[in-house]
């Protein structure tokens, strides 16, 4: 919705008085990518009253170009504003774009809003968590990647090495800062298995503010990477013989009014001390599988990471079955002991967090509200998509996420990843020229 001109005078005159300067409406473009200009701080009032104009299609993103098309303008979500930590000038407000008084098809984050309001109409409210690993990288002389802290190239695994995260603390040390500056809830981090490879630890909010803030954390990472001399990498699995680099999904479900977290309460038979709505909410998820990890690993690089061993000397720990279980990192879904939230384990770091949490929401209420009976913990229903292609033939043929994703967005994601995937496949590779070229 529009915001009122005084709402956002008031928030003016807020920023400024803290030191703001300018203000960005991000939005976020299907790859997960934040869009936006730079304005003058005064201009968000008129940014708030739908003066802030794009051109729809006038960037690399799914979707035909259409030179008469009507201008898109943000909406900003004043509540949400925040100061940029890496540089306290500018503030960042989190925005939905909308094109001739209603959302643009291709924002994702409407497409997040709607199933965020679908909820609450139920009377839930949707609760995340999201695990953040990235890869801290730095470019030798020679250009090539190495590890940022060098320590962490140990053998077979560098997990838990102490020297390691002290030696990544000139990227990790201001990020942790700014998580602590914007209210996050900063819990740990830690060197993860992957050579150069870290986790970030913080606090479960709402859906939307959680996607909101996975984009700010990719965002800040990055730049404060670049300040130390390195590089914040998001591909899901940039070394063949190295770990790949989630973002587990935790969600729960709340009650609208209490906040009570609805998967505690009465206790399921065989649920593992979890609800018969949680359990509901497991079938949906499982239900789903491939639309959700086309959403949730939506390069073909991320199909490298959702392997059992791969070029590893032992397993990965990334899910391969389409199944739930207590404390198999093997399935899908797992159910902690620990709390009570269903961690995703497919979700990668290079995910946009609107279009995956929006598929996961709508997942959950149509096992909720259907009843859904996930089966025994355990076994397998299938297995998830091997590859980009799978993934994307599964999207197509769901009828839940067209649905989710409206029809021309979900009909241009298709192509997007199919058109990917046929990228990827047709050039010869120099693994193919060593298999076969004196084969015979």
């Amino acid at each position: 919705m529009i915001e009122a001109p005084a709402a956002a005078a008031a928030l003016v005159r807020d920023l400024r008085e803290r030191g703001a300067e300018w203000a960005t409406c991000a939005w976020v473009d299907p790859a997960g990518r934040p869009r936006g200009k730079l304005i003058v701080l005064d201009r968000l009032v008129e940014a708030a009253a739908g003066g802030d104009l794009y051109t729809p299609r006038g960037l690399a993103w799914v979707g035909s170009s259409d030179p008469v098309e009507p201008e898109g303008y943000t909406v900003p979500d004043l509540e949400r504003a925040v100061l940029l930590p890496a540089d306290r000038r500018i503030a960042w407000v989190p925005s939905d774009v909308h094109q001739a008084g209603r959302p643009f098809p291709h924002c994702t984050r409407s497409v997040l809003r709607r199933q965020v309001e679908r909820a609450a109409a139920a009377g839930y409210r949707v609760h995340v968590g999201m695990e953040c690993e990235v890869h801290l990288l730095r470019r030798t002389e020679d250009g090539a990647l190495a590890p940022f802290a060098a320590a962490s190239d140990l053998r077979p695994t560098p997990l838990y090495d102490v020297r390691s995260a002290v030696d990544a603390l000139p990227i990790v040390e201001p990020m942790v800062e700014a998580m602590r500056e914007l209210g996050w809830g900063f819990e740990a981090f830690d060197q993860e298995c992957g050579r150069g490879q870290v986790e970030f630890d913080f606090g479960y909010t709402d859906a939307l503010g959680m996607a909101d803030r996975l984009t700010l954390f990719r965002f800040l990472l990055a730049e404060y990477a670049r300040r130390a001399g390195g590089l914040a990498c998001y591909m899901p699995k940039p070394f063949t013989d190295g770990w790949g680099s989630g973002a587990h999904v935790n969600l729960s479900l709340a009650d609208v009014r209490t906040g009570e977290n609805l998967f505690e309460g009465e206790r399921a038979p065989g649920g593992h001390g979890f609800s018969a709505l949680a359990l509901g909410a497991v079938a949906g998820l499982l239900a789903h599988a491939g639309a959700l990890t086309a959403l949730s690993a939506p390069t073909v690089n991320s199909y490298k990471r959702l392997v059992r061993q791969g070029a590893l000397p032992d397993i990965t720990g990334a899910p391969t079955a389409v199944a739930y279980g207590d404390n198999d990192r093997s399935c899908m879904l797992r159910l902690p002991r620990s709390r009570r939230c269903i961690e995703n384990r497919v979700p990668d770091i290079s995910c946009n967090p609107y279009l995956a949490l929006a598929m996961h929401t709508a997942a959950v209420l149509d096992g909720v509200e259907r009843g859904l009976d996930p089966g025994e913990p355990g076994v397998p229903a299938g297995r998830l998509p091997r590859n980009l292609l799978e993934a994307a033939e599964a999207l197509a043929a769901d009828p839940l996420a067209a649905g989710v994703l409206g029809p021309e967005l979900h009909r241009d994601l298709v192509a997007a990843r199919v058109r990917e995937w046929e990228e990827f496949h047709t050039p010869v590779s120099d693994w193919e020229v060593d298999r076969y070229l004196d084969a015979l």
